[in-house]
């Protein structure tokens, strides 16, 4: 089975057609048995989070059906092309780049996708090395495990509440507790972006089995009705209201107060058919987005940015003495 990949795939503008080229894979590798391949050569543009989407499908599906049920072509677009190279979306699909690896031209630095099962600091160190290089050194030793601490805690999230154990996904199986991680430093833009998806329940449905009693009083302290991206934003504010000191968005809150104490940045969270968007301006915080989509995304991606001039006097240390920035 051929897959033509679109021209532009993101989870913005272009949802439905990323949706759909997941599906597709779920559909062909674990439904029908059918051996599947991905045509990229019209394909121009992948956003990074499309990329870290599509590379957990065709890792579950290479996993629990074969890696030989599913491969994929190489896109003509040159950018793309070492895009794909870099983010490990050709690793994901078993297939062997031919661009030399010292060849780097696209102006984007990529920590490649990593996937697991438990919370795994590893990352959380290189990620901060990448982000750092030859400043490293000048790090604040208390924020050497502190600033990435929300990563860890939001791969502990999934372990806790996106696979519960009485789920039944019907025919499309999941890899147990699992998620895909995907961080890159934008060299033009100056951002630093990391991203995290699994394939679980999603914040809508796990929310509700450990916070029914206070979901009401959250969404009428919202002024929300009832729905998937209200349900993200009431896990949002958990543990920040008077209604409940525990939460599931604990490693989430982590990186929202980062964003808070760089006067810089968005945390989007995309669960099931919601969507949640923070944002902080110069110094200032604009208003909370909640909205829906009617297609679902099956499974929770979170999408933190930062601007490299807002965050790095955040961590250095100070010239004069000890104190930090």
């Amino acid at each position: 089975m051929i897959i033509k990949v679109p021209e532009v795939l993101d989870l913005v503008d272009h949802r439905a057609n990323t949706l759909e080229v997941a599906a597709a894979c779920r559909s062909n590798c674990m439904i029908h048995k059918k051996r599947t391949l991905l045509d990229f050569s019209a394909t121009k543009t992948i956003s990074s989070a499309a990329v870290l989407f599509l590379v957990a499908e065709i890792d579950r599906c290479r996993k629990v059906s074969g890696i030989a049920m599913l491969t994929g072509t190489f896109p003509r677009d040159k950018r793309l092309n070492r895009q794909m190279r870099d983010s490990g979306f050709y690793d994901a699909l078993g297939v062997k780049c031919d661009i030399p690896q010292r060849e780097r031209i696209y102006p984007v630095e990529y920590i490649k996708v990593r996937s697991g099962t438990a919370a795994d600091g590893r990352l959380a160190v290189e990620l901060r090395q990448a982000l750092l290089g030859p400043h490293e050194e000048q790090l604040a030793k208390d924020k050497r495990g502190s600033f990435f601490r929300g990563i860890t805690e939001a791969m502990t999230n999934v372990a806790q509440h996106a696979y519960p154990d009485d789920w039944d996904n019907g025919p499309i199986k999941v890899i147990k507790k699992g998620w895909w991680m995907l961080g890159h430093i934008n060299k033009l833009s100056k951002q630093l972006k990391i991203m995290i998806v699994d394939q679980g329940i999603g914040i809508p449905r796990s929310l509700p089995r450990t916070h029914k009693d206070v979901i009401p009083a959250l969404l009428a302290m919202l002024k929300l009705e009832n729905s998937d991206g209200a349900m993200i934003h009431a896990a949002m504010e958990l543990g920040r209201s008077r209604l409940e000191q525990s939460h599931r968005g604990k490693g989430l809150n982590d990186l929202k107060q980062i964003i808070d104490l760089c006067q810089e940045g968005t945390l989007r969270i995309l669960s099931k058919k919601g969507e949640y968007l923070y944002r902080v301006r110069g110094g200032q915080c604009l208003p909370t987005i909640v909205s829906g989509h009617q297609d679902s995304l099956n499974g929770t991606l979170v999408e933190w940015s930062i601007p490299l001039d807002a965050i790095l006097p955040f961590l250095l240390i100070n010239e004069v003495g000890n104190e930090e920035k």
